[in-house]
């Protein structure tokens, strides 16, 4: 018999901007091409347009969704404050969605939680159930510390003290949980969760990405990611201000394009530096990508695998990343990248990536490779297949 699935999700996964919804909607996209039933239900803090739905519709059986006004989430955050779990947990966690799991989720041979944040609607039910965590928050947490300042700092204080706690009482509580590194288990494993608990289940990307034709470069460098994350804000301000300007010296004509939805006050400043340019969101950032001579990734802290860094290696552009941004794919440096921690190294790398054509096609020519052989869909999918499979298939066999 087909399983039935029902997919929980704390945001709407479409249009897709960012890793997580980049994930969850190729996940059911995949699920359903599979052959499983697969129902999505999730949260949203606006009004759900009939365009998004029928984006999502395309691939998935039935879709359920939950609008509130975003002054209802601000006032879970709050509530939060005074709870021993995560803000975040809280903040996604209204009774009416909780009321319509509880009359629902028995029709289900499997529940699947997108992130933590989900996690608490499924908790204490006793049919199988997976969570993907996407990375360790609190790994990322944990680095974020000495780079954050303000309200971010206060947060990641409280956070960071309540994640690490909630991840571990999740991973045991659930039949499985996905992760997308083996650097995020390790840290999970060492801080108490048992190993066999946790599948890593790497990033994956679309096999159309391998497809796309070269096109005539340009003198750019190009950071591409949702701007109103803490780490990409961080990691294109350090960029702008300790690195690019000695590249700027060199080579003039150089720019520094910063491509991507909602950028913050402090990301769209950066404007005003000679050579550097905040896009906004864009129609086809791929389009920009494939103009670019050189992709630049320097994550000063995060975890898990970073999305922007592999889409880049699957078109063939040149990576320059840090060793936390390289963190989770198997390749090797000065192969299908190049890493560089400190500015001068960084600046350097991507100098000598502007001024060598030969290296730029060698380094992005290996890096699709690494992708089409690791890192696609159709590689990893019969991986998540596998694991769902066996998840139900213990259960039922405890019921006999």
């Amino acid at each position: 018999m087909t399983p039935k699935i029902l997919i929980i999700s704390s945001r709407i996964p479409y249009p897709l901007l960012g890793g997580d919804r980049i994930r969850i909607y190729n996940i059911c996209r995949n699920l359903t091409s599979a052959g499983y039933k697969c129902d999505f239900l999730f949260l949203n803090n606006q009004r759900t347009s009939k365009h998004e739905l029928t984006e999502i519709k395309k691939v998935v059986d039935k879709v359920f969704y939950f609008d509130f006004p975003s002054i209802k989430f601000y006032f879970n955050s709050i509530k939060g404050l005074f709870s021993n779990e995560p803000i975040q947990s809280n903040y996604y966690y209204f009774n009416k969605v909780q009321n319509y799991l509880d009359g629902v989720y028995k029709h289900y041979d499997l529940i699947f939680c997108n992130h933590i944040r989900t996690s608490k609607y499924a908790a204490k039910y006793g049919i199988p159930k997976i969570v993907d965590l996407h990375d360790a928050i609190s790994l990322n947490y944990s680095r974020a510390k000495q780079y954050t300042t303000g309200i971010w700092d206060w947060i990641y204080k409280i956070e960071s003290k309540r994640v690490l706690r909630y991840e571990l009482e999740i991973i045991k509580s659930f039949n499985k949980s996905l992760i997308v590194s083996q650097v995020d288990k390790d840290f999970l494993v060492q801080n108490g969760a048992d190993s066999g608990n946790i599948e890593v289940l790497p990033v994956a990307v679309d096999e159309s990405y391998l497809n796309y034709q070269p096109k005539l470069e340009k003198d750019w460098l190009i950071f591409v990611g949702k701007m109103n994350t803490v780490a990409n804000s961080d990691a294109v301000v350090y960029f702008s201000y300790d690195i690019f300007p000695t590249i700027k010296q060199n080579i003039s004509q150089s720019e520094f394009l910063i491509v991507g939805a909602d950028p913050t006050k402090r990301v769209n400043k950066l404007s005003n530096i000679n050579g550097v340019r905040v896009t906004g969101k864009v129609e086809n950032h791929i389009d920009f990508l494939l103009q670019a001579k050189v992709v630049v990734a320097p994550m000063r802290f995060g975890a898990g695998m970073q999305n922007k860094i592999l889409e880049a290696m699957a078109l063939g552009k040149p990576v320059v990343t840090t060793t936390i941004g390289a963190e989770g794919i198997n390749g090797e440096n000065g192969i299908h990248f190049l890493i560089a921690d400190a500015p001068s190294e960084f600046a350097a790398v991507c100098k000598e990536l502007l001024n060598n054509q030969d290296l730029r096609t060698q380094i992005g020519s290996n890096a699709r490779e690494l992708i089409r052989q690791k890192y696609t869909w159709n590689t990893l999918s019969q991986k998540l297949y596998s694991i769902i499979d066996q998840v139900i298939a213990k259960h039922e066999v405890r019921q006999s």
